[in-house]
């Protein structure tokens, strides 16, 4: 139907957008997965803080380990912008706590993407219950410890940390 890149390089468009998910819910898993990383890896994106291709990843249903690969893109390419859209694309599918516990074993290599995710998580769902609360509280705190022995605690991170308090 359409390239992967082209689709990347083209502002948002709701028709398309359905268009394109339609078609891909009717491809296979691998299929899919693979329309999405091209797109998510293009060098084309028009808008790099939202591609496209996250705008899909909810709609179009992919297996939990390629929603696992979308959090390591995520860990190697977002920037505070950006970071709120990654996880709105894969909470969906994954849940809250494999997503912070995705990011809880990432601190160590990732500590300041870990932070902007942390700064996202407590709001991007209406009521955020008594155990998603503790599991922010626990990242934070593993957060804190870490970072506060390093020389990179800049002040977006420091902002994140608060933020999830």
């Amino acid at each position: 139907m359409i390239d992967p890149i082209e689709f990347s390089s083209r502002s948002r468009d709701a028709k398309t957008e359905r268009g394109i998910a339609k078609w891909l819910r009717s491809q296979t898993e691998d299929e899919r997965w693979e329309f999405i990383q091209s797109a998510l890896l293009s060098k084309a994106v028009k808008n790099p803080n939202l591609p496209n291709a996250l705008i899909l990843t909810p709609k179009v249903g992919l297996k939990k380990e390629h929603l696992f690969c979308i959090l390591a893109i995520s860990l190697k390419v977002a920037d505070p912008s950006s970071m709120q859209a990654f996880l709105k694309a894969v909470l969906p599918g994954l849940g809250y706590k494999r997503v912070v516990h995705y990011f809880k074993s990432n601190l160590i290599e990732f500590p300041e993407k870990v932070g902007m995710a942390l700064y996202f998580l407590p709001n991007l769902q209406p009521e955020v219950n008594i155990q998603q609360r503790k599991l922010i509280n626990t990242l934070r705190k593993e957060l804190v410890t870490y970072v506060s022995g390093l020389d990179i605690c800049s002040d977006y991170l420091k902002l994140c940390i608060n933020r999830a308090r």
